[in-house]
């Protein structure tokens, strides 16, 4: 089980940095490691933990696309949006990348835990599920990110989950008050900004503040 595992990431490994820059490749390296880390201090299950290493290593495997191409991709999988290829677009490589992805690697590796994680982890959305937590916290929190906003995140979600290793209710909620954390770091970012804040987020944030800090997926 572990040599195909080892092979299947190596083989990711492969074709992403086809597609990215080294400083993204860096990047996606290091969210890999995170998730990884992650996986065992949440007990993930072989299964989750495997599908969750996978979304890591494709997460960003079209964020360096131009928006002429990202638009291409976006008619090409039915990605509905309104965008021109000038306009800016934060958040369109999680809806593309996950479909690139599917496409490149197949159904059997890209299978729909580690589609939905990939479709999400840069906005979140309602009702996430704890693969998808995991991604959208790696990706946020690792240590590569130097916003200070991000290094203050990770040290004290690490530092509230230190005590709490063997508490799997007590690391849920610390997960989900940090996702909330970090939705409101984004809001205030682009309001700050006078920037586009996309759809998904809205009801994102309002579900957080209506189940306290809980987006709990099926």
């Amino acid at each position: 089980m572990e040599t195909n595992r080892e092979k299947v990431f190596e083989s990711i490994r492969r074709e992403v940095v086809k597609y990215e820059s080294e400083k993204r490749y860096r990047h996606t390296l290091s969210v890999y490691e995170e998730s990884a880390a992650l996986a065992k201090l949440f007990n993930l299950s072989d299964s989750d933990s495997f599908a969750l290493e996978k979304a890591a290593l494709v997460h960003d495997i079209t964020k360096d696309f131009s928006g002429e191409k990202q638009l291409e991709l976006c008619s090409r999988y039915g990605i509905r949006t309104d965008k021109k290829p000038d306009d800016p677009m934060p958040v369109m490589h999680q809806y593309t990348g996950a479909e690139f992805a599917r496409e490149l690697f197949g159904k059997d590796i890209i299978d729909d835990t580690v589609f939905s994680a990939v479709g999400c982890h840069t906005t979140g959305k309602v009702g996430m599920s704890l693969v998808d937590k995991l991604l959208f916290i790696a990706d946020f929190i690792e240590p590569t990110r130097q916003y200070e906003s991000c290094k203050e995140l990770r040290r004290a979600f690490y530092n509230r989950c230190e005590d709490k290793k063997d508490n799997t209710e007590a690391l849920a909620v610390v997960l989900d008050e940090t996702i909330q954390m970090c939705i409101e770091n984004t809001i205030v970012h682009l309001l700050q900004r006078r920037m586009e804040i996309e759809e998904n987020v809205i009801p994102l944030w309002n579900s957080l503040l209506k189940s306290g800090g809980q987006n709990n997926g099926s």
